[in-house]
């Protein structure tokens, strides 16, 4: 057992003797491959000291206590989930009934997966929410039935019903997304919705399944197992049990193909949102086009490797780990790339039309463009690279 999983199993065999709630179990952090190594989070939720404390990570509601927005998806995060591009979509439908008379309701789809100890994925179910701003506005004001009046009904605040349809619409894309999005954190971290107050007062464990840098970049066998997963390759399969030639044990191949420094990716979503030296004129000339700069050196881990391990394609050795690296660029720093900038570009869009498998225009160096201009942005925003 390696020092990794000793220290997880741990965290876990401790954080359960202090009555802490897990949703991680031994067998999550038994990692088959040295590849990857588990990583576990406690996370201790603040309850509300009085009604409607701004500060509390719940709500109360009839006695059960349910997670806030932000901390499931903080909770997402310590599980290490990555959501599925081609599983989330969002559109609208027209109703119309006797009840809520004609109307738009927003819906969403969404599905994400997350890393094994052997190093595949597993997937969930599509999860879909619906959001009808006329629905839960009657329902906020207790109206059974849509009719001029009803609409113009006042509440105590002085709000009128129709009032608090159009405040809902405003964000109803957004609450179906959230809504869906909720739904595959739960599913994929067997988390309840609410819990009693004795459960919430729990102190509650997530573990997830991170990529082992120092094995791959201290071992030949790090670095060959790093190239084959990027080149789509059974990692566990491949490796169970087969020891690599003496003379490669004996002799480390380099970690890259030049005398460029090595360079690690991220290796944690723990991303905070707000830095110092925070420079918007800067973030937004990094996805300015065309972009000048030269890209410096994107060796990502599996670069790194993939200039260990010998191949008779280096153009698609090297296409592939620009590839790895690029969507892991941007899966650690969604939240700051995630985001309409004044010039009107979302760089976090910008990074996924490269990553479309139907851009026939990718290449090396369209790859090692990007990577480049994601580093500057971040750079921009004040994150130490």
């Amino acid at each position: 057992m390696n020092e990794n999983v000793t220290k997880a199993l741990t965290v876990i065999d401790n954080a359960k003797k202090n009555g802490a709630l897990a949703f991680v179990t031994r067998e999550d952090c038994m990692s088959v491959t040295p590849l990857y190594k588990p990583e576990v989070t406690i996370i201790q939720l603040k309850l509300p000291k009085a009604q409607n404390d701004p500060e509390a990570d719940v709500y109360n509601i009839q006695g059960k206590f349910m997670p806030k927005r932000e901390i499931v998806d903080r909770i997402g995060e310590a599980t290490g989930l990555e959501f599925i591009r081609e599983g989330c979509r969002s559109w609208t439908e027209t109703r119309e009934d006797d009840v809520c008379g004609k109307r738009t309701v927003y819906i969403s789809e969404q599905q994400a997966k997350k890393r094994m100890s052997d190093g595949s994925y597993r997937t969930s179910s599509v999860q879909a929410y619906e959001f009808d701003p006329v629905l839960r506005a009657m329902d906020d004001f207790n109206v059974t039935e849509m009719t001029p009046e009803a609409k113009n009904m006042k509440n105590r605040f002085g709000k009128t019903l129709g009032k608090a349809i159009l405040e809902y619409t405003k964000v109803a894309r957004q609450r179906a997304e959230t809504g869906a999005r909720l739904r595959v954190i739960r599913e994929l971290t067997n988390m309840p919705t609410a819990f009693s107050k004795a459960e919430a007062e729990k102190p509650l464990i997530f573990g997830r399944i991170a990529q082992n840098t120092d094995y791959i970049l201290q071992t030949p066998e790090g670095r060959a197992m790093a190239s084959a997963q990027a080149l789509g390759v059974d990692v566990a399969s491949l490796f169970g049990g087969r020891k690599l030639p003496a003379q490669e044990t004996e002799t480390p191949a380099p970690a890259i193909p030049s005398n460029e420094p090595a360079e690690a990716l991220p290796e944690t979503t723990e991303v905070p949102v707000e830095y110092e030296d925070y420079s918007d004129e800067g973030a937004e000339a990094a996805f300015d086009s065309p972009h000048s700069s030269e890209p410096e050196s994107t060796s990502s881990l599996a670069e790194q490797a993939a200039g260990a391990a010998k191949t008779t394609s280096p153009d698609v050795n090297e296409f592939d780990a620009l590839t790895q690296s690029l969507e892991q660029w941007i899966s650690t720093y969604k939240d700051l790339l995630d985001g309409k900038l004044k010039n009107g570009v979302n760089p976090y869009q910008m990074a996924l039309d490269e990553l479309d498998e139907n851009n026939f225009n990718a290449s090396v160096e369209s790859r090692k463009l990007m990577i480049q201009r994601v580093k500057d942005f971040l750079k921009a925003r004040g994150v130490s690279l």
